[in-house]
């Protein structure tokens, strides 16, 4: 089977052609809203985030996070296996906890 290089022009008007441009300028600023919206927040905003994720954002091990729980210098919320911290508490380590 053979292929072959076929080249078309299309003419189209300028005004349809300026129609199709505003529509696809339009249809990206939409698109950057969405992703500039899903990146400030997400679908629910908890007060609460998970362990792992206050020692991600305090760059801190395991061990400083238990030691810290222990000295009761971060208040944690244990719901099954998981365990929570109030989300505020990022801002508070900073301010206030020495380790």
């Amino acid at each position: 089977m053979e292929t072959t290089n076929v080249k078309s022009i299309l003419v189209i008007p300028m005004e349809e052609w300026n129609a199709v441009k505003e529509e696809i300028k339009q249809i990206a600023e939409r698109l950057e809203q969405l992703n500039m919206g899903s990146r400030g927040s997400g679908l629910v905003k908890s007060p609460y985030i998970t362990a792992k994720e206050f020692m991600a954002a305090v760059r801190i091990c395991r061990s400083n996070f238990d030691k810290l729980v222990s000295r009761r210098k971060i208040m944690t919320l244990k719901k099954g296996r998981k365990v929570y911290v109030v989300a505020s508490e990022v801002e508070r380590y900073f301010r206030e906890v020495e380790v």
